[in-house]
């Protein structure tokens, strides 16, 4: 059976709540259930360890991952409006803005949610971590992929 969910989708920036701003870190999530349970039985094997791991090694690695997180502080901070802009300043949030990357991680070095990582390789290209996972378990073999 052909499905129609998009593989990934952007999130909102700043969650509503009554009395203040809570800030979202997540842009992108995994939408297809066949994608996202794929990438789950990999994170339950225990394949981040070996990433975080590779990625200690690797220099190329390292510098496109810390590339990813600054252009998803840039990113997530161009998402808000002047008046979100200045709502963020005034409750005291540019720390989370400003140093802040992909998931909200202020570790730029780890792996975290290897869900994170692919669905900002899909719409960014540039996550060493995703693509790695996307080429390397076949998931562009997912029966809801047309594309990629």
């Amino acid at each position: 059976m052909a499905t129609n969910f998009p593989l990934q989708t952007q999130r909102g920036k700043v969650e509503p709540h009554p009395t203040k701003l809570v800030p979202f870190p997540t842009l992108h999530w995994l939408c297809c259930p066949t994608l996202v349970r794929a990438v789950a039985r990999l994170e339950s094997a225990g394949i981040i360890a070996s990433l975080d791991a590779e990625l200690i090694t690797r220099d190329d690695w390292q510098a496109s991952l810390r590339a990813a997180h600054e252009r998803c502080i840039a990113e997530r901070w161009a998402l808000l409006n002047e008046a979100q802009q200045r709502a963020v300043a005034d409750a005291g949030l540019m720390a989370f803005f400003d140093k802040r990357g992909l998931g909200g991680m202020r570790c730029y070095s780890a792996v975290k949610c290897l869900h994170l990582h692919v669905a900002d390789f899909l719409v960014a290209g540039i996550n060493p971590i995703g693509q790695a996972v996307w080429e390397r378990y076949d998931l562009r073999l997912c029966p809801a992929v047309s594309g990629r």
